[in-house]
C-alpha cells in the first residue's frame, strides 16, 4: 500500500511539472502561430508571407533610403495663379475630394466637391470660361471622403460614384456607404446605395472587374479597428453583391489598373494607420483574387496619406506614386 501511494504521488508530482512547461510551451509557440493564422487570415497573406513581411519590417528601418536635406532643397517657383471658385461662405468647408471633369459636355472643366461639414456633393460648374456657379447635387450624404465621375450605366452622361465615411472623425461603427448619383441627362441626380451600414468608407473606383461588361466598384474601408477592403459587384438593375478581399483597418485609397498584363483589372490598395502597406490584389478575370503585398514600413506612425497611378519611368507600365507624413509624423 505505501509503495503504491508513492507511485501516486510520484505521477502526480510529474504532473505538477509538466503543466507549467506546456503552460509555457503554449506561450512561446501556440500564441504566435495564433496570432500569425489571424493576420494570414485578415490579410489575404499566407502565413510564410506574413512572417516574411514581419522579419522584413524587423530589418528594414523606415524602408525609405536616398533622402537627404540637399535633395530636399531648390528655388521656389511660382507658376500658377489662385482663382476662387464656388459660393462664398462663413464658416469654412471642410473639402475632402474634388474632381475636375467636363460634367456637362461644354469642353470647359468644371469642378466636383466634396465637403464633409456641409455633407454634401456639389457641382461648380465653369460657364462661361473662367465664371464658376456652385449647384448642390446631394444633401445627406455624411462626410463624404471621395467622388469619382464616370458613365456608370452607360447611358452617354456622366454619373457620379461617392465613398460615404458616415463621420469624418474615428468610429467603429458600421456607419459607411457606396452611394451611386445617377444623371438623368439633365444634371437632376438619383441616388442608388451599393452598399451601407459597412466600416466607414474611404475612397470608391469603378471598373469592369468580373469583365461582364458592366461596370463594379472596388472600395476602400478605413472603419477605426475594423476596416476592410472589397469589390462590389454590379448585378444590373441597380442591385449589387459584396465580395471582401481584406480585413485590415485603415485603407484609404484604392485604384484600379491591370497592373500585370493580362487584360483583367488588379486591384491597388493602401493601407495606413498601423499598417502602412501597400498591397495588390491580382483579378484572375474572374472577380478572384491573389493578394501581394507590395510595401510595408516598419513604422507604424510613418502617416500614409495616398497613392496614385502613373508611368513615372515612361517604360509603358504603371508605377504607384505613394506619399505619407500627416498628424507631424
Amino acid at each position: 500500500m505505501t509503495q503504491g501511494r508513492s507511485v501516486k504521488k510520484d505521477r502526480k508530482s510529474r504532473y505538477k511539472n509538466i503543466i507549467p512547461i506546456a503552460i509555457i510551451l503554449f506561450a512561446l509557440t501556440g500564441i504566435p502561430l495564433l496570432l500569425l493564422n489571424y493576420q494570414a487570415k485578415r490579410s489575404g497573406l499566407t502565413m510564410g508571407e506574413v512572417i516574411k513581411r514581419i522579419t522584413k519590417k524587423t530589418e528594414a528601418g523606415s524602408g525609405i533610403t536616398g533622402v537627404t536635406n540637399e535633395s530636399l532643397t531648390g528655388e521656389k517657383i511660382d507658376f500658377l495663379d489662385q482663382m476662387p471658385v464656388g459660393e462664398k461662405f462663413s464658416d469654412p468647408p471642410l473639402i475632402s475630394h474634388v474632381q475636375a471633369v467636363d460634367l456637362d459636355g461644354d469642353s470647359l472643366l468644371d469642378v466636383i466637391v466634396c465637403d464633409c461639414r456641409g455633407n454634401s456633393v456639389s457641382w461648380i460648374r465653369q460657364f462661361p470660361a473662367g465664371i464658376y456657379t456652385e449647384t448642390v447635387l446631394a444633401y445627406d450624404l455624411m462626410a463624404p471622403a471621395h467622388v469619382q465621375a464616370v458613365d456608370f450605366d452607360f447611358d452617354g452622361d456622366i454619373d457620379l460614384v461617392v465613398a460615404v465615411l458616415g463621420m469624418l472623425f474615428p468610429n467603429n461603427d458600421k456607419i459607411g456607404s457606396v452611394v451611386i448619383l445617377e444623371n438623368d441627362g439633365q444634371f437632376n441626380f438619383r441616388r442608388h446605395i451599393a452598399a451601407e451600414r459597412i466600416a466607414r468608407v474611404s475612397d470608391v473606383r469603378a471598373g469592369d472587374i468580373d469583365k461582364d461588361g458592366d461596370l463594379d466598384l472596388a472600395v476602400a474601408q478605413f472603419g477605426y479597428d475594423d476596416g476592410e477592403t472589397r469589390w462590389i459587384e454590379n448585378l444590373g438593375n441597380w442591385e449589387f453583391r459584396s465580395h471582401p478581399l481584406q480585413y485590415l483597418s485603415g485603407p484609404i485609397n484604392v485604384e484600379l489598373t491591370d497592373i500585370d498584363f493580362d487584360n483583367d483589372l488588379d486591384i491597388i490598395s493602401l493601407v495606413s494607420q498601423e499598417w502602412e502597406e501597400i498591397y495588390c490584389f491580382i483579378n484572375d478575370g474572374r472577380g478572384q483574387f491573389q493578394s501581394r503585398l507590395l510595401f510595408g514600413s516598419s513604422n507604424q506612425d510613418y502617416g500614409s496619406s495616398g497613392i496614385s497611378l502613373c508611368d513615372l519611368d515612361k517604360d509603358g507600365d504603371m508605377d504607384i506614386l505613394y506619399s505619407n507624413g500627416d498628424a507631424f509624423d
